[in-house]
């Protein structure tokens, strides 16, 4: 997992550099993603406990879908 620039986030999510940096900054500070910043450059790597979330929310999504529910 090497992580990804700022500018990367924003154009593959589709969204401003504003918008993505604040958003990065939420997981950050929820401990889902980790920042490691250099001169240039902000780098956001999913954690642990990012993978986790992720997989628990897939599997309510796949849930979800089974039940025909509205999400």
């Amino acid at each position: 997992m090497q992580g990804a620039k700022i500018s990367e986030i924003a154009r593959k999510a589709n969204l401003s550099h504003y918008t993505a940096v604040e958003k990065c900054q939420k997981l950050t500070d929820a401990e889902l993603l980790s920042k490691i910043s250099n001169r240039r450059n902000h780098i956001y790597i999913i954690t642990e406990k990012g993978i986790k979330f992720r997989l628990q929310m897939e599997e309510f999504l796949t849930l979800a879908q089974s039940m025909d529910m509205k999400y």
